[in-house]
């Protein structure tokens, strides 16, 4: 057998390094999906946990507004008490301001005003 000419020689090169570089192709997209997928992954737990953090924030921005409310239903009412008002003369819905108007119109003092906003005329 004659040995391989220098021309052979040539061939084999490149087909190797072909083979060499479609390898390192396919290993790159391969990690690249396998990066792909762990983002996807990390990205839907990331989803999750901001889903259940805006649901206990809307739980806690209730619980506080609720607590407001009690406490600005019994500050009102200690306010009452210290005033001496009765606090369980109210009108039909609760309100003690709308009640007094109805007394006020009730009593005639209300709507024969003198102009100043007093409603005493």
């Amino acid at each position: 057998m004659l040995p391989p000419t220098p021309n052979h020689q040539t061939n084999i090169s490149p087909q190797k390094a072909s083979a060499r570089f479609r390898a390192k192709k396919k290993k790159r997209e391969q990690s690249l999906e396998r990066a792909a997928h762990e983002k996807k992954t990390r990205l839907s737990a990331l989803e999750a946990r901001i889903r259940d953090l805006e649901a206990e924030n809307r739980w806690l921005k209730d619980l506080i507004m609720e607590r407001n409310d009690v406490r600005s239903t019994v500050a009102r009412y200690e306010a009452e008490l210290e005033r001496g008002e009765d606090v369980h003369d109210r009108g039909e819905n609760g309100d003690r301001e709308v009640d007094m108007k109805n007394r006020a119109r009730g009593s005639g003092l209300v709507g024969r005003g003198d102009g100043n906003g007093m409603g005493v005329g």
